[in-house]
């Protein structure tokens, strides 16, 4: 800059200092852009470096339609990913719990069977009331007891892995719609009775989705891509306003 143009920059940042106070719309642009930043936008017919009062160059109206067109032009993506994987799990979450009820009602079976069998050679040998007996039939509801205690916790963590990967990708609010597929039941062994001996327990959950504000890594990929695009938007707008001539009005 010449010491022409620096004589003449000086002489309009001070007409602009003065002229400041007779005009309070400027004083939102005066607190975030330097006197001398602001003239010199104006003589360079560049604005793009100045910033409004939100401390950025556009309305908090332009940020929110360009934000939700960045969405917009992802969303559908998004759903598309989100519905295919929440079907796998799903699909997934009831194979593991039929296999499971599956076992349940082999496993019920072959108490049965067990049962009788023991029984029966109670009541061959005379001894239906000894405590031979009694410590057979202790010792078989211990082993399926046992067993199916091992068996639940092997299904539950397994569902538990399954339902953690959702959840990690997509948060706690897509998981928790899974939650139905992720309670296991069981049965009841009793040998001390006469008929039947096998009944039901009550369903209870073997995972719970965490940290409602948790929002998933998927989820967050395409929120970071939907800003890029309003980002982008953005700029693009911008520099048209600035190749056109066109001032920011804040």
């Amino acid at each position: 800059m010449t010491p022409q143009e620096q004589a003449t920059l000086q002489q309009i940042i001070k007409d602009y200092s003065q002229g400041l106070a007779n005009d309070p719309r400027t004083a939102s642009l005066a607190a975030n852009n330097g006197a001398e930043n602001f003239v010199t936008a104006y003589m360079n017919n560049d604005y793009s470096k100045l910033i409004g009062p939100t401390g950025k160059p556009f309305r908090i109206a332009d940020q929110q339609a360009a934000e939700a067109k960045g969405w917009a032009d992802v969303e559908g993506a998004y759903k598309a990913q989100k519905d295919y994987e929440q079907k796998q799990s799903e699909t997934a979450l009831q194979q593991k719990q039929a296999d499971y009820q599956q076992y349940l009602l082999d496993q019920g079976e072959k108490f049965q069977a067990e049962k009788t069998n023991l029984d029966q050679k109670a009541a061959e040998q005379g001894v239906l009331f000894s405590g031979a007996r009694k410590q057979k039939e202790s010792s078989l509801q211990n082993l399926f007891s046992r067993d199916q205690a091992y068996k639940q916790g092997t299904v539950g963590r397994d569902i538990a892995s399954t339902a953690q990967d959702f959840n990690y990708k997509y948060g706690n609010e897509a998981a928790q719609g899974l939650s139905d597929y992720y309670k296991l039941g069981g049965n009841t062994y009793n040998p001390n009775v006469a008929t039947g001996g096998v009944g039901s327990s009550g369903l209870s959950s073997v995972y719970n989705a965490n940290n409602p504000l948790y929002q998933g890594t998927v989820t967050n990929q395409y929120k970071a891509a939907a800003s890029q695009r309003a980002a982008n938007s953005l700029w693009n707008k911008g520099n048209k306003l600035v190749a056109t001539g066109y001032k920011n009005q804040f």
